[in-house]
This record gives C-alpha cells, sequence and structure tokens, in this order.
C-alpha cells in the first residue's frame, strides 16, 4: 500500500514538473497560409520560403524571385500535409547538361520521400539517367 502511494505521489510530481516545462516554453510561431484572390493557398510567391521546412542555407531565391539549389543538400517540403490539390509551378533546367530533378507528391515520411512518395521526374531529355 505505501508503494502504490509513493509511486502515485512520485507520478504526481512529474507531472507537475512536465507542465511547469510545458508552460515556460514558448511555443512556435504557426504558420499562416496566405491565399490568392481565388482562395488557394499560395506556397511560393518568390520573396519567401514561409511555407516550407528546410535546411537552413540549403534552398536560396535569386533577384528574378527564383528558387535555386544554393548546395547540395535535403529536399524542400512544405510546413503543411494536402489532402486535395492543384500544383501549379514553373521549373527551369540546363539543357544538355543531364539535369535530373523532380517533385514529390503525397510524401509520408520526409526521410525516405522516394520510398513513401510519387514523384514525377523532371529531365533535360531521355539521355539525362544514362
Amino acid at each position: 500500500m505505501k508503494s502504490a502511494r509513493v509511486l502515485t505521489v512520485l507520478c504526481g510530481l512529474l507531472l507537475a514538473a512536465a507542465v511547469a516545462v510545458a508552460e515556460d516554453a514558448k511555443p512556435a510561431a504557426a504558420y499562416q497560409p496566405r491565399m490568392d484572390k481565388d482562395g488557394y493557398e499560395v506556397l511560393f510567391d518568390g520573396k519567401d520560403l514561409n511555407a516550407w521546412d528546410y535546411p537552413q542555407g540549403v534552398w536560396a531565391i535569386n533577384e528574378q524571385g527564383e528558387l535555386y539549389p544554393a548546395k547540395g543538400g535535403r529536399t524542400i517540403f512544405t510546413k503543411q500535409r494536402y489532402c486535395d490539390f492543384v500544383l501549379e509551378l514553373d521549373f527551369k533546367i540546363a539543357a544538355k547538361k543531364k539535369s535530373n530533378s523532380g517533385v514529390f507528391l503525397r510524401v509520408h515520411d520526409v526521410n525516405q520521400e522516394v520510398n513513401t512518395g510519387m514523384e514525377i521526374q523532371i529531365l533535360d531529355n531521355a539521355e539525362a539517367l544514362r
């Protein structure tokens, strides 16, 4: 009986400590989607990457408002998950450079995008993978 009380008191103390730590922690600013005039969410406007999670220093925006990989690294992912969507995008590739890129859709594990999502392949030509 004493051990049950001690265990209950310890659990209560741990819970109180966890609540105190949680109250001290500052919540991260929640992502606020920006909508266009037709009610679609704008994920990229050529100015910032607020809608995206990505490693710092890997992705950048040039003076023309184009997103490009500043150095090799991880894939860029939206902060939110989407069920039904219309994806509209433009892309550029370097011709005759064996350009190989793509857009992953419906990724379930961001550490395994190739195995848990679908990729729309973007290549400069059929010879790119040879």
